[in-house]
């Protein structure tokens, strides 16, 4: 598990991780592939792309897991956040981003954030996912 410790870093990790969490939050609905062998292959190349990490933010210790896996239907998708040993959900990375964004820009909110999400960033991820 990374370990980051600078606020770019940060940053960037969490701003992969809500991205990536908007694309997979609706995996159920997805078909998976064919074969177990191909399955296998997508699993680890996700848990390669999105490693878990962990950070410190205002003397807490959060850890952030990815979980995806597909079965012969179905492909499920799980983001687990703890902060100091305690599960938490979304909305904590969410705020934190917004801190981090607003030392940049004083007027950056929510309603920014879900601008962010669906700019062409996610596009790219999209399309790197596909290769």
């Amino acid at each position: 598990m990374k370990t980051l410790t600078n606020e770019q870093e940060i940053k960037g990790h969490i701003k992969n991780t809500l991205v990536c969490n908007e694309i997979y939050k609706t995996t159920y609905y997805w078909q998976s592939s064919n074969s177990p062998r191909e399955r296998r292959l997508n699993e680890r190349q996700f848990h390669n792309d999105h490693p878990d990490y962990t950070f410190k933010w205002n003397d807490y210790e959060f850890i952030i897991e990815h979980r995806y896996d597909e079965s012969s239907k179905h492909c499920f998708y799980k983001l687990l956040i703890y902060k100091d040993d305690l599960k938490t959900n979304v909305m904590a990375l969410r705020n934190i981003f917004i801190k981090l964004m607003q030392k940049d820009d004083k007027d950056y909110n929510y309603e920014k954030l879900k601008e962010h999400l669906n700019e062409p960033s996610k596009m790219i991820l999209i399309n790197n996912l596909n290769k």
